[in-house]
């Protein structure tokens, strides 16, 4: 018989009418992920860097059964292949082997964080692949108040079915994963500019501060918060595993995006202000060709323009000091009480009283 991954999420939300959907999402797009990048990584004539292709996801195949308060996921090779090295043996076996093993470490009640890092690291050398499936296995661990089991059939497993809650498992996967994100980890901040529906992977578009760009594996459980992105031009922050592909960085594993549209500015012109002040960071379109970033702060009625954050935040600041100057050495009576106002905000930046 063939092997089998099974993944079996157990709950009360979980009925035959109502199923939590969001939830189920995720899991499913990273339980798929999981067994892909283990099936990449033991495909023999397959780099384990760059996009995944699509021979893999050809391999195996995904049944989805529900009951009630229970729904089950479970990969199977799609295909019999068997390998030309050993006809006994199929191409897919290896992958089910390592995950096997995987699952087997992680869940070992009797060793020690060591042992298990060190059997980790020997069961998946590359680390960036490492990385990426306990990126995969954090991500398919439900909310406390359901269980989910992981069954490893057809395989030599002394303990076929693991409980992925279990607190040893969870605190494994998380310490593991925290150290393997800061070996490799890539954090950048831009803004979207572009998504690509593509086979086998999706794709998105980043345009840099610096003004580079950046493409990106788009999560299926991240879509629709990547699209809204998209829409408004929300600058945000990303971090995740990357690698540099000519003079595009890509991004193959994405861990975190999250909007990031605020600066904190504390000197200008080589001078302490008195106190920081926060200019707000947008990406704006003025015309079909040209796109520009702005940094802002409305009270002060100061903006900064240019093709990149850290010179249009240069702009920013000289301005804000050209308007200082211009207005310190103003009498009171011939200003506005709006002039008034912006004249002793300016001074209380940059003079000490």
């Amino acid at each position: 018989m063939s092997p089998k991954f099974i993944y079996k999420l157990e709950g009360e939300s979980i009925s035959l009418k109502r199923i939590p959907a969001e939830l189920m999402g995720r899991i499913l797009v990273n339980v798929q992920s999981l067994i892909y990048s283990v099936g990449r990584y033991s495909w023999p004539d397959v780099s384990v860097q760059g996009r995944r292709p699509k021979v893999i996801e050809d391999l195996y195949s995904l049944n989805v059964s529900f009951s009630e308060g229970c729904v089950e996921l479970q990969f199977n090779p799609s295909q019999i292949q068997y390998s030309l090295e050993d006809p006994s043996r199929t191409v897919q076996e290896p992958a089910f082997s390592k995950l096997a093993n995987l699952f087997a470490v992680l869940s070992g009640p009797d060793k020690g964080y060591d042992d298990v890092k060190g059997e980790i690291n020997k069961i998946i050398e590359d680390q960036k692949t490492r990385a990426a499936m306990l990126n995969y296995i954090n991500r398919i661990m439900p909310p406390s108040n359901m269980q989910a089991k992981v069954k490893i059939e057809d395989m030599d497993l002394e303990n076929p079915e693991i409980d992925i809650q279990h607190v040893y498992f969870r605190e494994r996967v998380s310490k593991l994963l925290e150290e393997e994100i800061e070996n490799d980890e890539v954090k950048i901040r831009g803004a979207i500019i572009r998504i690509k529906d593509d086979v086998p992977n999706s794709l998105f578009w980043v345009k840099r501060d610096s003004g580079s760009l950046a493409k990106i594996c788009l999560p299926e459980d991240m879509r629709s918060q990547i699209i809204g992105y998209l829409a408004d031009r929300t600058p945000v922050s990303i971090s995740g595993i990357g690698q540099k592909t000519g003079r595009t960085l890509e991004i193959i594993e994405l861990d975190s995006i999250k909007e990031n549209t605020k600066i904190v500015i504390d000197k200008v012109a080589d001078m302490e202000l008195q106190k920081p002040i926060e200019a707000t960071l947008s990406y704006e379109r003025y015309d079909e060709d040209n796109e520009f970033w702005v940094v802002s702060n409305d009270k002060l009625g100061v903006n900064g323009v240019d093709e990149t954050v850290d010179k249009a935040r240069e702009m920013f600041e000289e301005s804000l000091y050209e308007d200082y100057l211009v207005y310190k050495d103003i009498e009171d009576d011939r200003l506005s009480d709006k002039a008034l106002l912006l004249k002793r905000q300016l001074v209380d930046l940059f003079e000490c009283r």
